[in-house]
């Protein structure tokens, strides 16, 4: 492989951006051997840098759910709002959320505007849950990131499957709370937020289901 890119820089530049496009990762196992390939062209910096942050994130790694190329990055802040989440099924490729990836996350807000409901997400006896929703869920993500993400275009009106069953997802935090007792003041945080950003549908029903 090494002695291919030594060849590299000597192509045309429609051919390498033909090489480049067609070697373009479709698991995760093939990104090492992609950012090798980028390395070697400087003329990539930005694919290179995107690669390298997709890299750290190992969880959510079927990149190829949606065709539309600003979804390839929906698995990856998916796995990004999973961070240090200890609930079953829940827990992301790293053990905490930290300045860096706030950093990261600017990145895919920027660059990736049509990621932020990608409905890949599990729990236990949950499905189809959004990059906000797990941000909700997952009490190690900051409140504020949770209003970053509405302002940058999360669906304010989010639902996701419990059970089977379609919830909205601030029925769902109001119905673990109310009858488990968790966090209220983080929860009602999360509701305030939603509030401010225009949620139009917001009552708990006694089946606690739409």
């Amino acid at each position: 492989m090494k002695f291919l890119y030594s060849y590299f820089s000597c192509l045309y530049k429609d051919i390498i951006d033909i090489i480049i496009d067609y070697s373009r990762p479709t698991r995760y196992e093939e990104i090492t051997n992609y950012l090798s390939l980028l390395s070697n062209n400087g003329n990539n910096n930005d694919e290179y840098n995107r690669w390298i942050r997709f890299s750290k994130y190992v969880k959510f790694k079927n990149y190829n759910n949606c065709e539309n190329k600003n979804n390839w990055a929906g698995g990856y802040l998916l796995d990004l709002m999973s961070s240090g989440c200890t609930l079953p099924n829940g827990r992301g490729s790293r053990e905490y959320f930290d300045q860096y990836f706030r950093e990261d996350l600017k990145y895919i807000l920027k660059n990736y505007d049509n990621c932020l409901n990608y409905p890949y997400g599990t729990l236990r006896c949950r499905e189809e849950i959004s990059p906000l929703g797990m941000a909700c869920i997952n009490i190690n993500v900051p409140i504020s990131i949770i209003d970053i993400l509405l302002k940058n275009g999360a669906n304010v009106n989010e639902s996701h499957y419990l059970n089977g069953c379609k919830i909205k997802l601030l029925n769902d935090l109001k119905y673990h709370v109310y009858h488990h007792n968790l966090n209220r003041e983080r929860t009602n945080q999360i509701v305030q937020i939603f509030i401010n950003n225009g949620v139009s549908f917001y009552f708990i029903r006694s089946s606690h289901y739409e």
